[in-house]
């Protein structure tokens, strides 16, 4: 078998013309429909965060909660298992994270955040816990039950 150069025609060569033409629709999609400024985040606490033997939790409730509604109430569950998370923002670009998981039991409890920090608590027997201070951003919440079965909720944004 030989190898047959197609002939020289004149026009840009296939790698070429792909090039302009994603170059093109990159600068269309840019001005018409821009990536999310927390897209860097997301995908950064998305790789940062990859636990490959914990469960994910679905997301079932995202409610409004408070006076204001500055604060959210977000609930996930998971076989057998539900975690409650109450979102309330704090001074200084912070929030306080107080949770619930039932059936009550004991936990460790940590936020990954897409910064690189990371915030434990226990939860005690009664499955509850508070965290503050967390920075505004991108996080992932990883439940360790007390039976080593490790929950894990999507990314949200505080």
């Amino acid at each position: 078998m030989t190898d047959h150069e197609p002939p020289d025609d004149g026009l840009p060569g296939d790698e070429a013309l792909d090039d302009a033409i994603v170059d093109g629709l990159r600068r269309i999609f840019g001005r018409i429909d821009p990536m999310p400024p927390v897209m860097d985040d997301a995908v950064m606490l998305a790789l940062s965060t990859v636990d490959l033997d914990a469960e994910l939790a679905a997301l079932v409730v995202d409610a409004r909660e408070g006076v204001r509604g500055d604060g959210r109430v977000l609930r996930f569950a998971a076989e057998g298992v539900t975690l409650v998370l109450s979102v309330v923002p704090r001074a200084a670009g912070t929030v306080r994270l107080d949770g619930w998981i039932t059936p009550a039991q004991d936990a460790t409890v940590t936020v990954r955040h897409s910064r690189g920090t990371a915030f434990e608590t226990d939860s005690g027997p009664a499955g509850r816990f508070a965290l503050d201070g967390i920075p505004t951003g991108s996080a992932r919440v990883l439940v360790v039950l007390g039976d080593g079965r490790r929950i894990a909720t999507p990314a949200l944004r505080l």
